[in-house]
């Protein structure tokens, strides 16, 4: 099966490869650096294990895997909805995105040590109690939302197609989370960017 992205990077990209992530056809030691950009979440707990091992066969000794992610974290939005609205959250924040594997920053920690990485960076990120309009839109398109939320999903989705005033709104809550994410705790992180390194032989 060939994805529309596929081909989408085909037509950007001098090379492109169309494979399993957790199954490359490169031989061992092949690059010096990999990343990823929100797809480990998407991946169940087992793929995204293997895809670890994988990203760690692949790379040289030295060599560098960088990687951003959403993350399961404790921010009091998403708490109070789990516990409120159950059906609502699987819904709107697990199954709507497609996020199989959206775990803990700690688990993640354990799981790429597990497999060998040594961790050069660990950031995590988006730490301010507000979110993007990306996970405030999903309510749009979940049923099981209350209607309270499925407003705001259509709020932030009006919002998003304002390119200036999506684009503004994205800016200021990232300057927001730089000026003062670092002092609120860390189990509020939306997502995690790490830089890891397969160790040299």
């Amino acid at each position: 099966m060939v994805f529309s992205s596929a081909v989408a990077a085909q037509q950007i990209y001098a090379n492109s490869v169309s494979a399993e992530v957790s199954r490359t056809p490169f031989v061992d030691s092949s690059f010096d650096f990999s990343c990823s950009c929100f797809v480990l979440e998407q991946l169940p707990p087992l793929i995204a294990a293997v895809t670890l091992r994988e990203m760690l066969r692949v790379l040289r000794p030295g060599g560098k895997f960088i990687a951003l992610m959403d993350l399961h974290c404790d921010r009091p939005f998403l708490r109070r909805l789990r516990e409120q609205h159950p059906t609502a959250y699987q819904g709107s924040i697990i199954d709507f995105p497609g996020y199989r594997g959206l775990v803990s920053a700690t688990q993640w920690h354990k799981a790429v040590t597990a497999v060998g990485f040594k961790i050069r960076v660990w950031r995590q990120q988006s730490r301010v109690p507000i979110s993007d309009l990306a996970t405030y839109a999903y309510f749009a398109s979940s049923p099981s939302a209350p209607q309270h939320l499925r407003l705001l999903g259509k709020g932030a989705l009006w919002l998003a197609h304002k390119s200036s005033w999506g684009s503004m709104y994205q800016i200021g809550l990232t300057l927001l989370d730089d000026l003062c994410g670092w002092i609120l705790p860390r189990r509020w992180a939306l997502r995690v960017l790490f830089v890891l390194e397969k160790p040299q032989e």
